[in-house]
């Protein structure tokens, strides 16, 4: 209930309020203040208050944790990012870092996420993200065109599989590895780009995240990173 007054009254408070997702290991957690203060510069705001969202509470403590001897000033909170505790049009920008979109199954759960990030925005308000990009390896296109296949054929014969088209199970999710293999799904800039718009977003910039920290547009570097960045609004009107 503090968090949700706390929230609602940054409607008198433009330009303040950036919502983050929580890391759970430290190793993570010390790469998200840079990375946090490059997605504040690339939305265009200032940020004074930061309300960091995950959906495990020991991810969330840890952020808290980390974010006291850092001085960070905000509330962390647990929450589905599918259908987050906020109300609408509260935040000036969201930043969705370290894949995590690509955490939550199934098409329509993943635009549903997209929407509820929108639905948080204010007109105008922007959504910086990063997700990976399974174009980037020969090895990565090589699997998904054959794993897809065959869950195609199964899905055809009425076998059940609890994976979709470009998903899969992995312990390599970050630089500290998950001790059980966790979902995520694999986009392509296309798709991702395809899902944003249906969630209601106006994309701004779509690149590879090689791009963006070069400062330019390489299509070389977009086949080779494992990342992707966007930059995303929600239309004015």
């Amino acid at each position: 209930m503090t968090h949700l007054t706390r929230t609602t009254g940054l409607r008198e408070h433009p330009d303040l309020a950036v919502v983050i997702p929580a890391w759970n290991e430290r190793e993570n957690i010390e790469l998200l203040l840079p990375a946090l203060k490059e997605m504040i510069a690339a939305l265009g705001l200032t940020a004074e208050i930061i309300v960091a969202l995950d959906l495990v509470l020991a991810m969330v403590q840890a952020a808290r944790s980390y974010g006291r001897k850092k001085g960070l000033l905000g509330s962390y909170v647990v929450g589905n990012a599918v259908s987050p505790p906020f109300c609408d049009a509260c935040f000036d920008g969201v930043a969705m870092l370290g894949a995590i979109i690509a955490h939550v199954p199934g098409r329509d759960g993943r635009v549903q996420a997209f929407r509820a990030a929108w639905r948080t925005l204010r007109p105008g308000g922007k959504l910086a993200m990063t997700t990976h990009n399974r174009r980037c390896h020969w090895k990565l296109r090589l699997y998904f065109a054959c794993v897809n296949r065959f869950r195609r054929l199964g899905r055809r014969l009425g076998l059940w599989t609890s994976l979709g088209d470009n998903d899969r199970w992995s312990t390599r999710i970050s630089e500290a590895r998950s001790r059980r293999p966790v979902f995520f799904h694999m986009y392509d800039l296309d798709e991702a780009l395809a899902d944003l718009r249906e969630a209601g977003f106006e994309v701004v910039d779509a690149r590879a995240r090689a791009d963006f920290e070069a400062g330019c547009v390489d299509l070389a570097l977009r086949e080779r990173d494992y990342f992707l960045g966007f930059i995303a609004k929600r239309p004015e009107a």
